[in-house]
C-alpha cells in the first residue's frame, strides 16, 4: 500500500523513519490491522484482476488512440465506440 510519494533520495529515510515508528507501536494492534488489509485485499483480488483486464483492453482499443489523438491535436474526441450505425 502507497500511502506517500517522495524524491528517490527520500524514500529510504523516510522508510525507515515509519518502521521506526512502528516497532514502537502496539504489535497486536499493528498484526490486526495488517490481517485486516490483507483479508481485504486477498476479497478484492477477482475485482482488481476484471478492472485490470478490462483498462488493458480499453487501452489497447481504437477509443484510446482516439483520445490520445484528439488530445494532441486539441479537439473533441469522436469515440469509435460511440458512433451510431
Amino acid at each position: 500500500m502507497v500511502s506517500l510519494c517522495l524524491p528517490p533520495e527520500e524514500v529510504l529515510p523516510k522508510a525507515m523513519d515509519i518502521a521506526d515508528k512502528l516497532a514502537a507501536g502496539s504489535q497486536q494492534a499493528i498484526r490486526g490491522t495488517k490481517s485486516t488489509l490483507n483479508g481485504w485485499m486477498q476479497m478484492a483480488a477477482p475485482i482488481f484482476d476484471n478492472s485490470l483486464r478490462m483498462e488493458m483492453l480499453c487501452f489497447l482499443g481504437e477509443d484510446a488512440a482516439e483520445g490520445i489523438a484528439a488530445v494532441k491535436e486539441k479537439r473533441p474526441a469522436v469515440f469509435p465506440s460511440a458512433k451510431k450505425g
